[in-house]
């Protein structure tokens, strides 16, 4: 793991995004797994059959509720579409024109994004009503 550190948050998730992808690009990985920290209910289960289900694939993006959305995974080949990234564009608008690529079911449960207090407060009734656990 790198942590990297973004010097210019307000520039928007494209711009930390962009930073990733380059690092990624320098230290020649064969590819990128896009995880966002505020996801807690993506199993590793899930990325482990989402990483079978790329293979032979140059891209592949989760879709939950027909959003897709991370976890992604997006072959060296593609990383450098993503280091042009600008502003609130994430990876789901390159990923559109990406070939070889497939999109991966997620389970609902699992795509909470926790951004605000009530997105908290949702997460927090899921983990103790529903069994639910955090990755």
């Amino acid at each position: 793991w790198q942590t990297l550190l973004n010097p210019t948050p307000e520039a928007g998730q494209g711009q930390s995004l962009c930073l990733g992808m380059k690092a990624a690009y320098v230290s020649k990985a064969k590819m990128a797994l896009i995880l966002l920290a505020d996801m807690p209910f993506i199993t590793d289960a899930y990325l482990e059959d989402m990483l079978d289900a790329y293979e032979g694939h140059e891209a592949i993006m989760s879709q939950a509720d027909g959003i897709l959305m991370p976890p992604a995974i997006f072959s060296a080949a593609n990383v450098k579409s993503l280091m042009t990234l600008e502003g609130d564009i994430g990876a789901r608008e390159a990923f559109s024109d990406m070939l070889h690529s497939r999109i991966y079911i997620m389970k609902t449960e699992m795509s909470l994004d926790i951004d605000t207090p009530e997105d908290l407060q949702k997460a927090e009734e899921s983990k103790s009503g529903s069994g639910g656990n955090y990755a």
